[in-house]
């Protein structure tokens, strides 16, 4: 959760780039730089954390339960002799993991985008919303709660599949503890997904 308070302006300025040039316009930045540039000096240095109770929620939903979810699965595939579960189990476990948490997670992921992208709209048409809550329920008051879940199939499948880096972690850390040695491969490992 911490992480989300240093990454909630990359994080902005991504959506922001995103949307750029959005409906066949001109776009607005022309790089990151210029992109958290125009953020601070057109919303000040509070601008760049637009979003953050929306990405703090997200971090919550999504990642407790992702991780709920594949100790809970692993676990119960565990065989009663302390067996892991072979590498399909596993990549399954993954696959279920993911796809739950993003299921969890989408309406805090909605919130965000919306949020995060109201400072590039005209002020006739900003949202305003005061917080993740406040953006969560006039969301499902004004256009229903299904909206809440409005992505495309691909993100869950995506979501699902990038879980598998769980199951990499998870075999890393157990060679790792195992043999007591830090190989280049694990420490890269280590690395890059945590």
């Amino acid at each position: 959760m911490g992480a989300t308070v240093f990454v909630q302006p990359l994080d902005l300025v991504k959506n922001r780039m995103q949307l750029s040039g959005q409906g066949g316009k001109a776009r607005e930045y022309k790089t990151s730089f210029h992109a958290l540039a125009s953020i601070l000096k057109n919303e000040g240095l509070g601008g760049i954390y637009t979003g953050l109770s929306a990405g703090l929620l997200r971090q919550a939903t999504y990642t407790t339960t992702r991780l709920g979810i594949y100790t809970v699965l692993f676990e119960k595939m565990t065989g009663q002799d302390g067996t892991p579960p072979n590498f399909l189990m596993k990549a399954l476990i993954g696959m279920t993991a993911g796809a739950t948490g993003a299921f969890v997670g989408t309406p805090a992921e909605v919130a965000l985008i919306r949020m995060t992208a109201d400072g590039r709209l005209p002020a006739d048409q900003k949202r305003g919303y005061s917080n993740v809550f406040n953006a969560l329920a006039r969301i499902t008051k004004e256009e229903g709660v299904t909206t809440l879940w409005r992505v495309r199939y691909y993100y869950y499948t995506a979501i699902s599949i990038l879980l598998i880096n769980i199951l990499h972690y998870n075999n890393a850390n157990k060679y790792t503890i195992t043999t007591n040695k830090y190989t280049i491969t694990t420490l890269l490992i280590n690395i890059l997904y945590y």
